[in-house]
């Protein structure tokens, strides 16, 4: 069966009963690759698994689900069966594009696919002006602009006029 964390409390003072429900789900192994977007495997890239649902679609818990991909872009997990899950992955120079659809536990393998980022250097130019003090730039996709599940930012920049926004997704900004 599969372990799960039932629940959290801080007891202060009084001694009490604390009820915590939980139920049992079997454990079943989930597998999956992580590729980049021409199909080749990455391996030592972080793997979360998120939104974990059980059978009867309640949100549970569980440890370990923390993941690191092998040499051949592989990892795999322990959830409960009949379940769905997210799967989120995180490696320098790659970015997740959008957002993580539900995986349903039992439906194959889960694949998921990084894309190549790049960096994005501003360079506010404060020359024959005074700077104001802070100065907030924001960048956002042509297409979909501030869109749920976009790609996009702000930041303040330095007291040069520069911010750099790390592992931005390719696109037109």
């Amino acid at each position: 069966y599969l372990s799960r964390v039932v629940g959290y409390a801080q007891f202060e003072g009084e001694p009490g009963w604390h009820p915590y429900s939980a139920k049992l789900a079997r454990a079943v192994e989930v597998t999956g690759v992580v590729s980049d977007a021409n199909g080749q495997p990455l391996p030592g890239v972080s793997v979360r698994l998120t939104d974990l649902k059980d059978a009867e679609g309640e949100l549970y818990e569980a440890q370990g689900l923390e993941l690191i991909s092998d040499d051949q872009g592989r990892f795999s997990a322990m959830v409960a069966e009949g379940g769905t899950f997210s799967p989120w992955a995180y490696a320098d120079g790659y970015v997740h594009v959008g957002l993580a659809d539900p995986f349903e536990v039992g439906s194959g393998e889960v694949q998921i696919t990084l894309n190549s980022s790049g960096n994005l250097h501003v360079v506010v130019d404060f020359t024959n002006r005074l700077s104001t003090g802070d100065y907030i730039v924001e960048i956002e996709p042509e297409e979909g602009g501030d869109e749920i599940g976009s790609w996009g930012g702000s930041a303040t920049v330095d007291a040069s006029g520069n911010y750099l926004f790390e592992d931005v997704p390719p696109g037109r900004y």
